[in-house]
């Protein structure tokens, strides 16, 4: 815990020290700082170097190459191609390459990440054990287990197991826990203000869900149709199946290379695969283009295959990516000649993604 909190306290202190850097000697010790937390440096604060007009560009090129896995978010990328003053191209050229480097806290943000989904894959399996086991009576377990674990959607199992057994008044009180004890992010808040609609839907309706009113029916319909698609929407439509009232599947579509690009797009049934957020950058291209991704909304996809083909259908390039976690790769473009292709990505029968890029050199 105490490094936990040293790297807190040395972020806070570099956030200030950014903010009233105003000359050479403040710029000096800034980029001291810098080169000591790296690779750890937080993506926000590297873009806030970014944003110092005159910050010296062989300092920022230098602190960018320590910190590689910052640059494999696009709206680093973009910030460090859209600089004013302009960086140069091979200062550009050195963050670009050495994005090919894993480094310690990359590897670590993966083992975190593995360490998580261990964690929820082993508690479902163990709530799987208990429900399977009907020799035992092990609610209180579960109830225990559940309230234990700061992830919002456990703390939903522990609510519907309150609601399964007629108490209300104890299912109310654990939702209403849930934003003080649970580890909240900006999804995970706004999922919490469909689960509130939903549970007081359930609540006034638990011995009838049948036969919902018009209005609840209509506060069912309005969840069903987030375009985030989160918890909510799923189990609004659970319900207005169940009320034999017309519901029509969201789908989730990113646009790769922004910020907050999820739009809705109304289908009737269910797609066979949902299209998942990839970013392909720079486009158009010169000598190399990085296609990068999320491994945990891929999950449990393992591996996949690229393929990218000319606007005659020939296929230029094929590869084979064996290691999803690593969540980016660059294409070497040399042997490509100016025009317009298309890459793809596919897991078994399904192409997760699709995009047209131009190489232009």
């Amino acid at each position: 815990m105490a490094t936990q909190g040293g790297s807190f306290d040395r972020g806070r202190g570099l956030e200030a020290q950014i903010l009233f850097a105003e000359d050479q000697q403040d710029y000096q010790n800034l980029y001291t700082e810098l080169m000591e937390a790296s690779p750890y440096v937080e993506t926000q604060l590297l873009l806030d170097v970014i944003n110092i007009e005159d910050y010296p560009e062989l300092a920022l090129r230098n602190i960018m190459v320590a910190n590689p896995h910052a640059s494999r978010e696009g709206e680093v990328w973009e910030a460090l191609v859209n600089r004013e003053p302009m960086l140069s191209q091979q200062t550009l050229d050195d963050i670009q390459d050495e994005q090919k480097t894993i480094t310690t806290h990359y590897v670590l943000n993966m083992q975190i990440s593995q360490a998580q989904h261990a964690s929820e894959y082993a508690t479902v399996n163990l709530l799987q054990v208990y429900a399977n086991d009907a020799s035992t009576n092990q609610i209180s377990a579960i109830r225990n287990h559940l309230k234990n674990r700061d992830e919002p959607i456990f703390r939903y199992m522990l609510i519907d197991s309150y609601l399964a057994s007629g108490d209300i008044a104890q299912a109310q009180n654990e939702l209403a826990l849930i934003d003080s004890e649970c580890e909240m992010s900006e999804d995970s808040e706004q999922e919490l203000t469909g689960m509130t609609t939903w549970y007081g839907i359930v609540d006034d309706n638990l011995e009838n869900l049948h036969d919902l009113s018009s209005a609840d029916i209509t506060a069912l319909t309005t969840l069903a149709q987030d375009p985030n698609d989160y918890r909510p929407s799923g189990l609004a439509r659970t319900l207005l199946k169940l009320n034999d009232a017309p519901v029509d599947y969201t789908e989730p579509v990113y646009f790769p290379g922004q910020v907050n690009n999820k739009r809705a797009n109304q289908v009737a049934e269910r797609p066979e695969s949902v299209q998942t957020k990839f970013s392909l950058s720079p486009n158009p291209a010169g000598d190399k283009i990085r296609l990068s991704w999320s491994s945990e909304e891929l999950y449990p996809v393992k591996e996949m295959e690229v393929q990218i083909t000319d606007m005659q259908g020939k296929v230029v390039l094929q590869q084979q990516l064996s290691d999803v976690s690593l969540e980016m790769t660059l294409f070497n473009l040399n042997g490509f000649i100016n025009g317009t292709y298309i890459l793809e990505v596919r897991h078994e029968e399904n192409t997760l993604y699709s995009e047209k890029f131009i190489v232009k050199k």
